[in-house]
């Protein structure tokens, strides 16, 4: 039949088309203000900090080993010898990042100083509040002769007006191994390997920010911790254990003299992931028959909570359950979960990742009695030692497990009320998360590149028909869950709100020639009466090279339609595979039947 070859292929013409179609409407992207930074650095820092005071807005380079001149190096683990850190801090004005201008007035960076240390950097911690003067510390060692020294360098502003960081030194106790470090509101929180207990506790000096600084500042001495909760017993015995990260953070209590810290300790087996999530706090409360006796109840740790996840990679647990296809590859089984962490002011509300594509919330509450009224979460409210209530409780959903669609998580930042929410992702997605008051539909507009603060007219986000069978299709195939869903496992009005995605920054729309790997991500909310949009919530995002670029949360862009035209230019590659598939059946339709 002579026809077959031309049916053949209008019907492969017909499949593409039907392929444009089922394109999902996409998200909501907030509108692009600042993403022309001219700025590139080389070597590529190791991490990136970003402060804004007032308004100015400050970025860290931190290169953690750098190779010493005409000496040798050495080291096959963590621990380093021969190399020195170095922090090089940036300067911009806030303004800058806040209106889309090109000129070298806006995009200038100016170099405040570059800092050597006299050590290998292995942590980096950020102050628990961005209204503290402190902004940022580093974990360091030096290694004389056979005993290693541990130090912390603080970063502070000395004063509100002041447009540059100072420094002190501390010299840490003990030379064990400290696996994890968290900078707190007048303490330092390490945890040693090995040790006995999950980690200690370094009282800060009450002056920090009082000169002398930097240079003429002599090393502070911390001789004496404070233990916390003990080391719990493994889940499994350390030969089978592969790689160990932990995570420390202090959580928000009200009780004055409680010392309340979230421990998160990520293992890596041979056949899987495993997360083990605790709360520990040494509350003690005065109760009437304390106050009749005279007594003075001792602090002592007592374990809150005690959560786990398991996420099983290996060739025998899955080819048990799914099947030969879903053999993991040997570079998926040599990554670990990231352990990044975030937490909002005060501590009320931390975000972490429990697998490598999904994360969990944690969050302050002191509605007791609706807590009470769950028969799953009544057990495990916080008592004191004579048993009675504490009113106070860190809640967490178990069923509120979000996950991200492209990769593993490389990156969290929430904001200091604990409403927005940024993951990005290996593949550089940026996902936008909201929740409670900040979960208000913005306008959607297109950012005037004159005009900045001009906001043009409304357009509907309605989704096609194809859009909505592609979502019952998902929803079929168990790769989303339905609204019905979601709305039969809610949380109380009064208790945190769950994380909805609202808005994603695709790695196209990060305008930079060659790297585009995200480095930090950090909301600013505009309050200087200063500078332009005042009330406006803007995103910061900087790359690996030293940009960075602006977005303005409460302002969407216009979409694209889902059109054939958008289908062809985004899918290229996919075009091109269904292409040749339907070529080489044409010609071998062609060759037998072309003639007949």
């Amino acid at each position: 039949m002579q026809w077959r070859a031309l049916i053949l292929f209008l019907s492969g013409l017909s499949v593409i088309y039907l392929a444009s179609l089922l394109q999902d409407a996409p998200f909501p992207h907030p509108a692009k203000v600042q993403t022309n930074d001219g700025l590139w650095v080389q070597p590529t820092p190791n991490a990136t900090v970003l402060n804004v005071h007032d308004d100015t807005v400050f970025q860290s380079l931190v290169y953690y080993g750098l190779p010493e001149q005409e000496k040798a190096s050495s080291g096959t683990g963590e621990m380093k010898y021969g190399l020195y850190g170095n922090v090089v801090l940036l300067r911009k004005p806030l303004q800058g990042l806040l209106v889309n201008d090109t000129s070298n007035e806006a995009i200038a960076w100016t170099t405040v100083f570059e800092h050597r240390l006299r050590g290998c950097i292995t942590k980096i911690s950020t102050a628990p509040s961005t209204q503290s003067l402190i902004q940022f510390a580093l974990l360091y060692h030096t290694v004389n002769d056979e005993s290693p020294q541990y130090f912390t360098r603080i970063y502070y502003l000395p004063s509100l007006q002041s447009a540059s960081f100072e420094y002190k030194d501390f010299v840490l106790p003990g030379t064990t191994w400290i696996k994890s470090f968290s900078l707190e509101h007048a303490s330092l929180l390490i945890s040693r390997d090995p040790d006995m207990y999950q980690y200690r506790i370094l009282a800060l000096p009450d002056k920090l920010t009082a000169p002398p600084h930097s240079e003429l500042a002599k090393d502070m001495v911390l001789s004496t911790s404070e233990m916390g909760n003990p080391v719990p017993p493994l889940r499994d015995p350390l030969d089978q254990l592969e790689r160990h990260d932990s995570v420390l953070s202090k959580l928000y209590s009200p009780i004055q003299d409680t010392y309340r810290v979230i421990a998160l300790d990520y293992y890596k087996t041979r056949a899987y992931y495993y997360v083990s999530i605790a709360v520990a706090d040494n509350a003690s409360m005065v109760t009437q028959l304390t106050e009749i006796r005279g007594e003075t109840p001792a602090p002592m740790w007592h374990l809150r909570t005690f959560e786990s996840n398991k996420e099983y990679y290996s060739d025998d647990e899955l080819m048990e359950y799914n099947g030969v296809l879903d053999i993991p590859q040997l570079p998926d089984r040599l990554k670990m979960t990231c352990t990044s962490f975030s937490s909002s002011t005060q501590g009320k509300s931390v975000v972490f990742p429990i697998a490598r594509d999904k994360f969990m919330t944690l969050d302050y509450t002191d509605r007791l009695d609706l807590l009470q009224q769950n028969e799953a979460q009544r057990p495990h409210l916080y008592r004191n030692h004579e048993g009675t209530l504490i009113p106070e409780f860190y809640y967490l959903d178990k069923y509120n497990i979000q996950k991200v669609y492209d990769g593993d998580i490389y990156g969290l930042s929430v904001n200091n009320q604990g409403d927005l929410l940024a993951v990005w992702t290996e593949l550089n997605f940026v996902y936008v998360y909201k929740r409670g008051a900040a979960d208000v539909l913005p306008p959607e507009s297109a950012y005037d590149d004159a005009n900045p603060s001009a906001r043009k007219r409304d357009v509907s986000l309605d989704r096609s028909h194809t859009s909505v069978l592609a979502h019952h299709m998902d929803q079929l195939f168990g790769t989303r869950f339905s609204s019905s869903h979601r709305l039969a496992i809610d949380t109380p009005s009064d208790l945190p709100g769950r994380w909805q995605l609202r808005q994603v920054i695709t790695p196209s729309t990060i305008n930079v020639r060659h790297s585009k790997n995200i480095a930090a991500v950090s909301f600013v909310n505009v309050s200087s009466s200063s500078l332009d949009h005042i009330g406006d919530t803007f995103l910061l995002m900087a790359l690996k090279n030293g940009a960075v670029h602006s977005y303005l949360i409460d302002t969407l862009e216009i979409p694209a339609p889902a059109t054939l035209g958008r289908f062809l230019s985004g899918q290229w590659d996919m075009l091109m595979a269904m292409c040749v598939i339907i070529f080489v059946f044409v010609f071998n339709e062609y060759q037998n039947y072309g003639h007949a």
